[in-house]
């Protein structure tokens, strides 16, 4: 976005303002609700030794366990940040090689002004 519009651009700034968001909550809340969910499975199993241990406490077990695996590390974040940069840069050339279609109903309508 900033390659084609450049850094001052409304585009760019909301573009950035969201990108970062993503990467907080891919961080920071699912990691942390993935950590929590290994301790509530962890939880869980302790719990279903104790149920054994004392007949008089019941404990009903769940179907299936809560996914462990939300969220990344902040080293995946990172590199997921520098591989968008690096592949909107590469858009960014490719685009630039080729005519884009506002300038090319631009040279049109020039070329319609310049016949009337």
């Amino acid at each position: 976005m900033a390659a084609n519009k450049g850094w001052l651009h409304t585009e760019t700034a909301l573009a950035t303002v969201f990108g970062v968001i993503v990467m907080y909550d891919a961080q920071g809340i699912r990691r942390h609700t993935g950590e929590i969910a290994k301790l509530v499975n962890d939880l869980e199993d302790n719990m279903a030794k104790f149920s054994g241990e004392f007949p008089s406490f019941e404990f009903v077990e769940r179907e299936k366990e809560l996914n462990e695996l939300l969220g990344h590390q902040p080293v995946e974040v990172g590199a997921g940040a520098l591989l968008g940069v690096v592949l909107g840069l590469i858009s960014a050339k490719l685009e630039d090689g080729k005519p884009s279609k506002t300038k090319h109903l631009k040279t049109l309508g020039k070329l319609r002004d310049t016949r009337s």
